[in-house]
């Protein structure tokens, strides 16, 4: 019975441990627009950005950054 226990401790502890690292990496933002090309055209990539339905943020050096999975969608869209 212990032993029985033992197994199914250590693979709840495995299956817990697989699912933290299903989604590694789904949020790290890369920069898709820097901030010296000036207002007009951080505005309008911003634009583009919005209405392609691809999540933002700009930085506090004004680069727009967008997250890793959805470089390919941003190079289709607003290139």
């Amino acid at each position: 019975m212990v032993k029985c226990a033992r197994y199914f401790v250590c693979a709840w502890f495995l299956i817990g441990l697989s699912a933290c690292g299903l989604d590694a990496g789904a949020e790290d933002y890369v920069i898709w627009g820097e901030g010296n090309m000036g207002d007009e055209l951080l505005e309008s990539g911003a634009d583009l950005l919005e209405k392609a339905g691809i999540t933002y943020m700009i930085d506090s050096d004004s680069n727009i950054l967008i997250q890793k999975k959805d470089l390919n969608k941003a190079a289709a869209c607003c290139s």
